[in-house]
């Protein structure tokens, strides 16, 4: 039977003395009580993410995959100087550690009829702080939402809006964001014009 890459101690990409020196130990403690010792597959529950530091090969593939993410193995193993094989099994690694959450297509707003963005300030009733993550979960539902933050300051959320049109972006906050339980008061601001727009993180500032 072929060996688990989930239950693999070490891979073809990542050695022992290359981890960080908690992430070692563990691994060490482990491999000697006879458990599993996976930066991907951890059960303890106190760890999630990566545990690893990104190398210069996961960041040139992970840059490369930001700009295109349907770019196949053979293209990227052209930009990083690995095989295929190698930039597959690194790619999957990134998947299961949850540093690459998903892969989506990027539309344009105005071309399917989203011509205004906003973003709200939102502030939550006091008196009801129980209903919170019910709040939450009722702002996760709507799919004007697109972001949602919580924050300092004056108010409690920040959110990000699209809608058609102003009429149909104060029919929403009016009819159904401030009809949610726990919401108090809502601000909008109206973007007039979008000055920068992107989804790649800068990998340089990466640790």
């Amino acid at each position: 039977m072929a060996p688990n890459p989930l239950n693999e101690i070490t891979d073809a990409d990542t050695q022992m003395q290359d981890r960080p020196k908690p992430v070692k130990l563990l691994c060490e403690f482990a491999h000697q009580t006879g458990l599993q010792c996976n930066n991907r597959a951890w059960k303890f529950g106190f760890m999630e993410g990566t545990l690893e530091k990104l190398d210069r090969y996961d960041k040139i593939l992970l840059k490369a995959l930001q700009e295109n993410g349907r770019a196949t193995n053979v293209e990227l193993s052209a930009k990083v100087h690995l095989s295929a094989p190698q930039c597959y099994r690194r790619i999957r690694r990134l998947e299961s550690e949850g540093v690459i959450r998903h892969y989506a297509a990027h539309l344009a707003p105005q071309s399917i009829g989203l011509h205004v963005v906003a973003f709200v300030s939102l502030a939550i009733d006091r008196d009801q702080g129980k209903k919170v993550r019910e709040m939450e979960k009722a702002i996760r539902q709507f799919p004007e939402i697109l972001e949602c933050y919580t924050i300092s300051g004056d108010f409690d959320y920040l959110l990000k809006v699209v809608a058609g049109d102003l009429k149909s972006l104060s029919n929403f906050l009016t009819d159904r964001l401030m009809q949610v339980p726990g919401v108090s008061t809502v601000r909008s601001m109206v973007c007039l014009e979008e000055i920068k727009a992107t989804s790649p993180f800068p990998l340089d500032r990466a640790g």
